[in-house]
């Protein structure tokens, strides 16, 4: 800072007094700052050193503390350090006992499986042999026949006498005996000969001779039902093991196909919706009425959306869908259907389902001559038909026994009354003329309804 003179005071001294007591107490510079920082660190990093120096040669310290002030005084990395160093050589040693020891297991493995190869070959080639040296003991035998047929039934010159062969010698080839024979024709031919041969031969040895030893492709067992390799004679009448599976996929496809039908997709969708319909036609409630004319427009158009404020049908954007709203709105409104109107909704229901039931059954005859000509079961592949059935209104009797008197009281002259207390006191069904000249019928006793009626009353006050 510049010594600027004081106006009130001279003195070149005490201005410069003052300009020494300003720099005492000024604030330290970059420098000053930087200089002490620097020189902290270096006391630190000295002061590291020394502990570090004290520490490894401290002879009680051990080498975790050593490696430990060492990598703290920066001497070397922590990878460096003897712990590192001895975790990387026990890494290896255990890389390397897992590496042997797997090599020892796939060769014990190798081994092992060599061995039962060896054993299944060992025990087929015995099988083999066997029925070899059965044929050729059948074969031997229906040679050495042969030859004694051909040797006795050699034809006769005319004139010629072949002695009687004894029948000790004819049992023992199993031949029937042969007496004297006289004239150039033999008692049995060649192939007679043969034949009878092979009939006295046990029935193993008739196999071998008929179908020999060929091994064929796995066939299932009898009482444990897995595939075995079998020959020839002893595969018959069994099963082939590859059979099984070809038909269940060939079933597992064709029941996908089926899946796919438009036909099965509208019945899937309608049935369990008309199902619902009839369990709820007979009961006269509000929810019951929705419940009807939702389900009427799902099973006009399966692919509908039915929500509970609107009714949208692809098929029919203008009719039948402006029809069941209107519906949906009345008795959301207060109105009730009426038992004809829910007839009427199940009636169409019934025939629209019946159509759906008629394209899926010609669906399912045509996939059934599939089935059947690749020998696979109808019932594990074609999935049920279950025919709707029409709804009918049940009869109520005590309905039935109000309507013979209202009917017989319809026909007598109406009955004039004053107040609705008077019409009460009347018979169900009696013609009533109001105080207004008007004529009706007294109505039924009323039912507690959540909401009346909008129609069927006739006449009031």
């Amino acid at each position: 800072m510049p010594i600027r003179p004081n106006p009130a005071n001279g003195d070149p001294y005490i201005a410069q007094a003052m300009d020494n007591l300003a720099k005492a107490f000024a604030p330290l510079s970059g420098s000053d700052v930087a200089g002490y920082a620097n020189a902290k660190a270096t006391r630190e990093e000295a002061a590291r050193l020394a502990d570090a120096w004290r520490i490894m040669n401290d002879p009680n310290a051990t080498w975790d503390q050593r490696d430990r002030a060492a990598a703290g005084a920066k001497l070397y990395a922590p990878s460096q350090s003897r712990y590192a160093v001895d975790q990387d050589i026990v890494a290896r040693h255990f890389a390397a006992e897992r590496a042997a020891k797997a090599a020892e297991y796939g060769s014990d493995r190798t081994y092992a499986a060599s061995t039962e190869n060896n054993v299944r070959d060992n025990a087929r080639a015995l099988q083999t042999n066997a029925a070899d040296n059965d044929r050729a003991v059948a074969t031997n035998r229906l040679d050495n026949q042969r030859q004694a047929v051909t040797s006795l039934y050699q034809p006769l010159n005319p004139g010629q006498v072949a002695p009687a062969v004894p029948v000790e010698m004819m049992t023992a080839m199993g031949l029937p005996g042969i007496g004297e024979r006289r004239g150039a024709e033999p008692i049995l031919s060649k192939d007679q000969a043969e034949a009878q041969a092979f009939r006295t031969l046990p029935p193993e040895q008739q196999r071998a001779v008929a179908f020999g030893n060929t091994p064929i492709d796995p066939v299932l067992d009898h009482f444990t039902g897995k595939p075995i390799y079998a020959t020839r004679p002893d595969a018959i009448g069994r099963q082939p093991a590859a059979d099984f599976t070809k038909q269940g996929e060939a079933a597992g496809k064709i029941r996908g196909e089926i899946a796919q039908l438009p036909s099965y997709k509208n019945y899937a969708q309608a049935a369990p919706v008309y199902r619902s319909m009839m369990e709820t036609a007979d009961r006269d409630t509000k929810a019951s009425d929705l419940n009807l004319i939702y389900g009427l427009a799902k099973i006009l158009d399966p692919g509908s959306v039915v929500r509970e404020s609107e009714i949208v049908m692809a098929q029919d954007t203008q009719g039948t869908a402006d029809r069941l709203n209107g519906m949906v709105n009345a008795v959301i409104g207060g109105s009730r259907l009426m038992p004809e109107a829910r007839v009427a909704l199940m009636r169409e229901a019934q025939s629209r389902m019946a159509a759906y039931e008629d394209i899926y059954g010609a669906d399912l005859d045509r996939y059934g001559g599939i089935v059947d000509r690749a020998g696979l079961s109808r019932a594990d592949v074609l999935p049920q038909l279950e025919r709707s059935k029409p709804f009918e209104l049940p009869q109520n009797p005590d309905a039935a026994k109000s309507a013979a008197p209202a009917a017989a009281a319809s026909t007598a002259a109406p009955v004039k009354v004053a107040t609705p207390a008077e019409a009460m006191k009347l018979a169900p069904g009696t013609p009533i003329e109001l105080p207004d000249g008007s004529q009706g019928v007294v109505p039924p006793p009323a039912k507690a309804q959540p909401a009346p009626r909008a129609a069927g009353a006739s006449g009031g006050w």
